[in-house]
C-alpha cells in the first residue's frame, strides 16, 4: 500500500491475508480511511476475514457502510465508504453486515 501524504492506497488494490488465529485488518488510521478517491478502482481484497475472531480497523471519524462487492469485482462483503469502495471481504456473506460492523475496532 502506498503511504504517501494522503494517498494510502489510492490507485492500488491490495490483497490481505491474515495467519492462524485472531487478526486485524488496518483499512485505517486516526487521521483517516485508506483506499478513498477512486471509487472501486482501489481497495483491501481481504480474503480470510472471519467474523468470528478477527478485526477491522477503521478510521473513527468515517461512516462505513456494508453491501454487496460492485460487479465484476471478486464477490463477498463490501465495506464503503460513501460511494467509495474501501475493501472486499471474500467469503463474507453481504447479508452478514451487522456481523461485520461488529468487529470494526475505531480509532
Amino acid at each position: 500500500m502506498s503511504t504517501t501524504a494522503d494517498n494510502f492506497g489510492r490507485g492500488e488494490i491490495d490483497t490481505l491475508t491474515g495467519g492462524a488465529g485472531s487478526d486485524v485488518f488496518v483499512l485505517g488510521d486516526s487521521r483517516r480511511a485508506f483506499y478513498l478517491g477512486t471509487g472501486a478502482q482501489d481497495y483491501a481484497l481481504i480474503t480470510d476475514f472471519n467474523p468470528a475472531t478477527d478485526f477491522l480497523q477503521v478510521h473513527g471519524g468515517s461512516v462505513y457502510t456494508v453491501g454487496a462487492a460492485p460487479a465484476g469485482l471478486p464477490t463477498g462483503a463490501a465495506l464503503f465508504v460513501g460511494n467509495d469502495l474501501v475493501a472486499i471481504l471474500t467469503g463474507v456473506d453481504p447479508a452478514n453486515s451487522a456481523a461485520v460492523l461488529a468487529r470494526f475496532r475505531p480509532v
